[in-house]
């Protein structure tokens, strides 16, 4: 992990290293950083009894991994979606809106470890960290509202212990002339898919539906077809888009899995894209694309104007993912709506 280049939703790792800690039962839990280092923290096997200890009490000592890093997580995405059950249940659109652009950002940074063959094998809500994104406070009554959209936070990728590079230096040395091994014989080239496959799962889950694949599910038994896979609830105009994007990634096979670079600019298209309703009276071509992207852009600059003057120049995150967006060319819009089948 430590390895890769800095990217905006891959966690850095300033320093680490093990340290040796004296550990007693009633301060064990406090000594544990369950997101860093609960899975790499490993006890030595050398219990004694503390002379000051008292009742059953028993001090031992243990190695801990310590992790620095750049930017203190609040939570993770795992508590955040617990969290806001309710929020989900009482205002859909505000919520899947809300996983929309924290699925981007999450496709942002895997394309980014795509980028340096890097496959990250472990994708669940507890791997994937929020840290507050705020340039000013904000008001507490306005927090506490649930009709108000909550703060988008920045996503971090984390927990690097599954992943997977692929290289040729991991190939044996005694192999043939690389030139001319098969892909499948590079070590890391089996799980080339594995994390398009895994966000198709999260998408599942942060909408409070359970893993397709879980016990009692058969689904993983055997050569299951996208209809076999479970509905998304249609709780907001997000849903339709939510539930395609997740059955392209979830292919059985990998060849016809969509990539990363695909599923992110299908969420872009899911949050500020061209609505069905659009062409329902006119033909699809490019110059009506074109136009709708003028207006689009012209509309951007006059909100970002507005927002701008009101706020004393604070733009949000979401404000700049759609920016992004919207720098794109009208080919790429329409390539991408149909294959969401949503032209």
């Amino acid at each position: 992990q430590a390895s890769i280049p800095p990217h905006f939703n891959v966690q850095q790792i300033c320093l680490h290293f093990t340290d040796v800690v004296l550990v007693t039962p009633s301060s064990s839990q406090e000594l544990v950083f369950e997101a860093e280092t609960a899975e790499s923290s490993k006890k030595v096997e050398s219990p004694s009894t503390s002379s000051n200890s008292h009742g059953n009490n028993q001090a031992e000592t243990g190695c801990k991994e310590v992790v620095i890093v750049r930017e203190v997580p609040y939570q993770t995405l795992a508590e955040f979606v617990k969290e806001n059950k309710n929020l989900h249940e009482i205002h859909p659109s505000v919520y899947e809106r809300h996983m929309c652009l924290l699925l981007l950002q999450l496709c942002m940074g895997l394309e980014h470890l795509k980028k340096h063959k890097v496959t990250h094998c472990d994708l669940q809500p507890e791997n994937l960290l929020l840290v507050k994104c705020m340039s000013h406070e904000q008001d507490d009554q306005k927090a506490q509202d649930m009709s108000k959209k909550p703060d988008l936070p920045r996503l971090l990728i984390s927990n690097f212990s599954k992943a997977k590079q692929m290289t040729v230096s991991q190939v044996p040395d005694n192999s043939a002339d690389h030139a001319r091994l098969a892909p499948e014989l590079f070590s890391a080239s089996q799980y080339k898919k594995v994390d398009e496959f895994q966000v198709g799962i999260l998408i599942y889950e942060l909408l409070h539906q359970p893993n397709p694949f879980e016990k009692p599910s058969e689904l993983k038994y055997k050569d299951y077809s996208l209809e076999d896979l479970p509905v998304i609830p249609n709780q907001s105009v997000y849903s339709p888009g939510l539930q395609c994007l997740a059955k392209l990634l979830l292919h059985a096979d990998p060849r016809a899995r969509k990539d990363i670079s695909q599923a992110k600019n299908a969420l872009e298209l899911i949050l500020w894209g061209p609505r069905k309703e659009l062409f329902i009276e006119n033909s699809i071509d490019l110059c009506l694309i074109q136009n709708w992207l003028e207006i689009k852009r012209a509309l951007l600059t006059l909100k970002l104007g507005e927002k701008l003057f009101e706020d004393k120049g604070i733009v949000d995150l979401e404000h700049w993912f759609c920016c992004q967006y919207f720098t794109i060319s009208k080919e790429s819009i329409l390539r991408t709506a149909q294959i969401l089948q949503i032209l």
